[in-house]
């Protein structure tokens, strides 16, 4: 529509306006002006001044056909001589520069243009965002690390206003790879600034922060009355002062991958404070259904320690990364998660490059034990090499593990399943996929001595819908205060400048490193899936998304590749440097073509990513 108006302004002639590529399906034609609804292919002729306003198979996309212009439909007026006759007064190559630099650069403005509207309109309505609060932060992540917690509210980060935790996300994903971030927030009220270096992510090829939005949990164990605990609700959990939904749920987490019956949760907060203990007996409920069966196997010794932060507690009590607790007050460690559920922490005992270390945290009472833990992030995978397995039965509802049963030990490491060897955890995860509780027999070897066999069956776990059910999170969204309609426009016009500038920030990104062009790039049906999902979210929503993808188009087609807007400038330009000679239509096409294939190449790639992303494998 932007290259229609423009070709109306410049008094340009115009052949198509198809909506869609490839074989015309029907449309109204318009000669002399009388229009008619024609089927099938063109009756008008291109050259006695019709217009064919049409609807083609290929739905995606479309284009606007001017007169003199080498076209997709076979309508080119001036051939493809390379000596082509002189173009009439109506027609694009007979318009000046500046007329032909606006009609080709219509379409990106039009883009430009509806997002900017629809933002306006999205914000104006009231539209509803994750807010960049934080609700919990990954131990041993670029958040923990950069001293980040939970409750922080991000008002800034690497010099840009931060509105959403979108806008976070982005943030981390865009800076440059290596390069730390300032990052503003306020924390009960003060203002502080923290320095971030996102850390890169080659499973899902972009830089993270690890850390989470604000959460609300919800937990239901089908008896009692459902229990809530607020995003920025702070709550006791058997001990454990958290803030949130988020922290609650992993504290809980913790709980059940220990076998304990329940937690004792206190909402000291509310109007009448509350006091109740929670059972966990329905995340631990058998499936209905058998399967998927395991062998009650983990890959890393979530006793090691992986990071221990700046000068804190642990620090200051000896603790190293590295660092294997083994013993907790005189009493083996089994589960890191056992120490979140202490009051009083007076001496540790690690393994420290096969000698056992005495550590004294002194930590008296559930916060100082808190702050202590606050600083210590424990190993959350494993190494490459070979798999090394930890017998845990936290996932089972009679939490016992299928192979502690049998005898494997905590550092054993597995060398073959019924006799085929496993070199790496991704074998294991493999084999197990075909396991159907028939027994197995494992090759284990301890240390230095020789393999040996076990033979176990492995077994269903807890039903993980019902673990879901009893406990839930909610990621609430708030609406975005912008201060009217004026302050609707002016966050619009952010929004739409800032999201430009990201789509050039990411394509830089996928040359110089950070994201990983394979892994991000997405095609029509990750957009018909997000545009579905946008919808359920109300009108709002959906036209921000909307506006979205109009900005990607902005930008996309505004690249020098021929046969889009961009390619088309660059034409336009190396004959303004060649005083007003054009390239012949002869090596034009030429480039087309090249262009053609080269975008059918981005959408073959992408159709692959979707389908990849969407149906799995």
């Amino acid at each position: 529509l932007g290259h229609f108006l423009a070709c109306r302004v410049t008094k340009t002639r115009v052949e198509t306006f198809s909506i869609g590529f490839g074989r015309r399906l029907f449309g109204w034609e318009t000669t002399n002006g009388v229009r008619r609804f024609t089927v099938g292919g063109r009756r008008s002729s291109p050259t006695d001044g019709s217009l064919d306003v049409r609807i083609a198979l290929i739905p995606l996309g479309g284009y606007v056909k001017m007169a003199g212009e080498i076209g997709g439909d076979g309508s080119a007026t001036s051939g493809m001589s390379d000596e082509p006759r002189e173009p009439r007064a109506d027609e694009f190559p007979a318009k000046p520069f500046r007329s032909r630099a606006l009609i080709i650069s219509a379409g990106v403005i039009m883009n430009a243009i509806v997002a900017f509207v629809f933002f306006g309109i999205a914000y104006a309505s009231g539209l509803k965002e994750t807010p960049p609060e934080v609700g919990e932060v990954v131990p041993g992540g670029a958040a923990w690390k950069a001293g980040l917690v939970a409750g922080d509210r991000v008002e800034r980060f690497d010099g840009r206003t931060v509105r959403t935790f979108l806008d976070l996300q982005q943030g981390i994903a865009l800076v440059s790879k290596g390069e730390p971030a300032s990052v503003e927030v306020v924390r009960d009220g003060a203002r502080r600034t923290v320095l971030l270096s996102p850390e890169y992510n080659d499973a899902i090829g972009l830089q993270q922060a690890q850390l989470t939005p604000v959460a609300s949990l919800t937990l239901d164990d089908g008896v009692a009355q459902k229990l809530v605990i607020g995003p920025r609700e702070r709550a006791v959990v058997s001990g454990r002062a958290v803030r949130g939904g988020a922290e609650a749920a992993t504290v809980i987490l913790d709980a059940l991958m220990l076998g304990r019956d329940g937690v004792d949760l206190i909402l000291p907060e509310r109007a009448t404070p509350l006091s109740v203990t929670v059972p966990l007996a329905r995340a631990r409920r058998v499936p209905a259904k058998p399967g998927p069966w395991k062998l009650g196997v983990d890959f890393v010794d979530r006793r090691r320690i992986a990071a221990v932060r700046g000068d804190g507690a642990a620090a200051r009590a000896g603790l190293r990364a590295g660092d294997v607790i083994v013993a907790v007050d005189g009493q083996a460690l089994a589960h890191p998660g056992e120490l979140a559920f202490r009051s009083t922490l007076a001496g540790l005992e690690v393994l420290r490059d096969g000698t056992r270390v005495p550590v004294e945290p002194r930590a008296d009472g559930f916060a100082a034990v808190a702050a202590f833990l606050a600083d210590v992030a424990f190993a959350t995978r494993a190494e490459n090499g070979p798999p090394t397995v930890y017998p845990r039965g936290g996932d089972f509802p009679d939490r016992r593990s299928p192979a502690a049963d049998a005898g494997v030990l905590p550092g054993d490491v597995l060398l073959a399943i019924d006799g085929k060897p496993v070199s790496t955890v991704d074998d294991v995860m493999q084999r197990g996929a075909s396991f159907d509780g028939s027994p197995v027999r494992l090759t284990v070897r301890t240390g230095d001595a020789a393999p040996r066999d076990v033979s176990l069956s492995p077994r269903t776990i807890a039903d993980m819908k019902e673990r879901e059910a009893f406990a839930a999170l909610d990621f609430p969204k708030e609406e975005v205060d912008v201060g009217g309609i004026g302050g609707a426009a002016a966050a619009a016009w952010d929004r739409t400048t800032q999201e430009i500038g990201n789509i050039f920030r990411l394509i830089g990104r996928f040359f110089g490193g950070g994201v990983s062009f394979q892994k991000n790039i997405s095609g029509p049906l990750t957009i018909g899936k997000l545009s579905s999902q946008s919808a359920s979210g109300g009108l709002a929503t959906f036209l921000a998304f909307l506006a979205f993808i109009s900005v990607n188009l902005c930008v996309l087609n505004f690249l020098p590749i021929p046969v889009l807007d961009g390619g088309q400038m660059v034409f336009l330009l190396v004959e303004k440097f060649r005083g007003g000679r054009p390239l012949r239509e002869a090596t034009i096409a030429k480039f087309q073509l090249v262009g053609f294939l080269l975008l059918l190449l981005l959408m073959g790639f992408a159709l692959k990513n979707d389908f990849k992303n969407l149906f799995g494998n």
